[in-house]
């Protein structure tokens, strides 16, 4: 479910991106004026825990990274399409049916120029 490229779009200035794998998590930050940034960080410098639906992965290796992913769904021209947000969790928005925007940001599988709610 989480595994692939999953986009967030930043006002005016450029876009996130995170790239899931079985052993490694990318994390890219293109700007609006095509500079990027990237950390790569391998399964041997990370721990994983899931509690209830979303996970959480930080660092073992001291670098002081630390991400949740919860995945949910957004409504997009009347359909759901699969989302997660990413930190900004607490229990409160893993209740079935919840909706929120303050859970972190919303990140799509595809590049988007739009904020979405996501559905939990």
């Amino acid at each position: 479910m989480l595994r692939g490229n999953w986009y967030f779009y930043v006002k005016g200035a450029g876009y996130d991106e995170y790239k899931l794998t079985t052993h490694t998590l990318t994390e890219l930050q293109v700007t609006a004026f095509g500079t990027k940034k990237e950390h790569h960080y391998s399964a041997k410098s990370l721990s994983v825990v899931k509690f209830k639906k979303a996970y959480y992965v930080w660092s073992t290796k001291g670098t002081g990274i630390s991400f949740g992913f919860n995945p949910g769904r957004v409504k997009v021209n009347g359909t759901y399409k699969p989302a997660i947000a990413v930190n900004g969790l607490s229990d409160k928005t893993l209740k079935s049916g919840k909706t929120s925007t303050a859970v972190g940001d919303v990140y799509t599988p595809f590049k988007t120029k739009k904020a979405y709610t996501i559905y939990f």
